[in-house]
């Protein structure tokens, strides 16, 4: 492909053939059992997610979907720093798309589940820390990182805001095109990273969409899906296919691709979501049975909203005196039911099991 791809295709794509195949039928209900295993799990926990764990998936999503871009940094390096609040380099980029996702959440609630272009933009905008907004200037270019050879030249500007309108409008109606919400996410996602309107961000602001758009569909209720992690351990195939689509018409295997990425994990964030409810249950009965102080489930929720969490953070929320403190702290840390860590002058408190899951 040696020029712009302004004759990209308008939605809703002629597929009608991938959709009765067999090997794809079977894949959607696969993928639709797993998303549905893992809405009813967040649900029934004993706290509701965006309660206690929203932070904390969002932000483990928001490092596999970084380290696709070769973003790369950990939990350790980012909660530390969002906690000591000095944030650099790659953990200040983790902490833009964390918070880019979650403005993403509260636009669509806010704009009673329209995802629009504006929205879009200002998640891209949050993303980025900057104003550019869509792109003016032709010539942009996808290259493989490997052999820097251009494999793909998005639609020229003076073409983007009809196949961004055409988009909208998929999105949001749902009578333009009669399929599987999962399906409609894989095609909603190959449509925004070939129209790639934005100077930059696209890919991280295509995965957010993803995420958005199966909310939207009610397919789940919050972004903790980790997407990207399947995305990011597969990320060559992930590049292959979107291309597959526009060079070859391959939608039948980028399809089963994104279906694949959905079930699995889908039913790895199942697990990890669990395995974290039966840790917060345990750690709540143990810090009551083992500690005399008022507040004591604020400090359990504190420790899990935040991973880590300096001392004058606690001591803010909990209204106990310093030495009160230092004194419950040192008996927890004792018995070896929370860890410190220290980072410059700070007391820094985590529990050690919650941090080993999130790794996962």
């Amino acid at each position: 492909m040696d020029k712009a791809y302004n004759e990209l295709p308008f939605l809703p794509p002629d597929i009608e053939e991938v959709l009765w195949d067999r090997e794809v039928i079977q894949k959607v209900l696969t993928t639709n059992k797993e998303i549905a295993r893992l809405n009813w799990i967040e649900q029934m926990n004993d706290r509701k997610i965006s309660e206690i764990f929203l932070n904390s998936l969002v932000l483990t999503e928001s490092i596999w979907s970084n380290d696709i871009e070769n973003i790369n940094t950990n939990i350790d390096k980012v909660s530390i720093s969002k906690t000591i609040k000095d944030a650099q380099g790659n953990e200040k980029e983790t902490l833009k798309y964390r918070d880019a996702l979650l403005l993403g959440l509260e636009l669509l609630e806010k704009n009673q589940w329209i995802i629009s272009i504006n929205n879009i933009v200002e998640i891209q905008q949050t993303i980025e820390e900057n104003q550019w907004g869509i792109r003016k200037v032709p010539g942009t270019k996808l290259t493989n990182a490997k052999t820097d050879k251009t494999i793909y030249f998005p639609p020229d500007p003076h073409f983007l805001w009809e196949k961004l309108d055409n988009l909208e409008k998929y999105i949001n109606d749902d009578t333009l095109h009669i399929a599987d919400g999962c399906i409609k996410s894989a095609i909603i996602h190959h449509q925004f990273e070939s129209i790639h309107p934005f100077y930059d961000g696209n890919w991280r602001t295509g995965r957010i969409i993803i995420l958005l758009y199966l909310i939207k569909q009610k397919l789940i209720n919050y972004p903790v899906l980790f997407i990207s992690g399947y995305l990011n351990e597969n990320k060559w195939d992930y590049y292959k296919y979107l291309q597959e689509v526009r060079v070859n018409n391959n939608r039948k295997g980028y399809i089963l691709y994104m279906l694949d990425a959905i079930e699995k994990q889908s039913r790895i964030t199942s697990e990890k979501i669990l395995e974290i409810n039966k840790l917060y249950r345990t750690k709540r009965e143990t810090i009551f049975d083992e500690l005399k102080m008022d507040k004591k489930e604020v400090l359990i929720d504190l420790l899990f909203q935040n991973i880590y969490i300096s001392f004058w953070e606690l001591l803010e929320n909990l209204d106990v005196s310093k030495p009160t403190l230092i004194k419950k702290l040192w008996e927890l840390e004792e018995k070896g039911i929370v860890q410190k860590t220290k980072q410059w002058k700070n007391s820094i408190y985590y529990f050690e099991e919650y941090v080993r899951i999130l790794k996962k």
